[in-house]
């Protein structure tokens, strides 16, 4: 197991094991409904960023990375279009 699947492997169970303490404690009650609702969007948005990462993880190639990153950065930031500009260091230009 390499390294990136290790994290991909933790932070996919940090997740898991999140979603489960928020379960539990919507069946205790113990929170208000909004924090509830917070801690949901909160769990949400993690998940989104850790398949993101997977995806853009899952490659060496700059085209797939930024195909990943174009894809999936406009639905988690709830925005209509995203772009990325390269660098060029020697024209020193984008």
């Amino acid at each position: 197991m390499t390294q990136a699947d290790r994290e991909t492997s933790d932070s996919a169970g940090a997740l898991a094991v999140s979603r489960a303490a928020l379960a539990v404690l919507d069946q205790g009650e113990r929170m208000s409904k909004s924090k509830a609702v917070t801690l949901s969007r909160e769990l949400d948005m993690l998940s989104k960023i850790n398949e993101l990462s997977k995806k853009i993880n899952s490659t060496l190639e700059l085209s797939q990375i930024i195909k990943h990153t174009i894809q999936g950065l406009p639905e988690m930031l709830s925005a209509g279009k995203c772009s990325i500009f390269l660098y060029e260091p020697e024209k020193e230009e984008l």
